[in-house]
């Protein structure tokens, strides 16, 4: 089962992505995450092609932290030495995209 989080224009929703299509989960999950979709989920309703909607990202994260330089390739491709500690930098919520959004 692959599931979507997706906007119709009524805001985010969750459904059964098949194909080019998604389907509206029958019950939409409180939080409005993927985690919180159960193994048994049934679609129902209006199929909806992806042409036609916005495919979001399939988590909407509160914090996004990131390691860098975290491995000898990436130190030697950037000329850089390998930090003593590692190197912490946050992201804004907002860079996480979906599948076919620009980046």
């Amino acid at each position: 089962m692959r599931i979507a989080r997706y906007d119709d224009g009524s805001g985010p929703q969750v459904g059964l992505w098949e194909g080019e299509r998604i389907r509206p989960l029958v019950s939409q999950p409180s939080s409005g995450s993927l985690l919180d979709v159960a193994p048994s989920a049934e679609g129902a309703g209006e199929i909806l092609e992806t042409a036609a909607i916005q495919i979001l990202p399939p988590v909407r994260p509160g914090k996004i932290i990131a390691v860098g330089m975290n491995y000898r390739d990436h130190a030697e491709e950037q000329d850089h030495a390998l930090p003593e500690q590692p190197l912490l930098f946050a992201k804004f919520p907002s860079a996480a995209c979906g599948p076919y959004d620009d980046i």
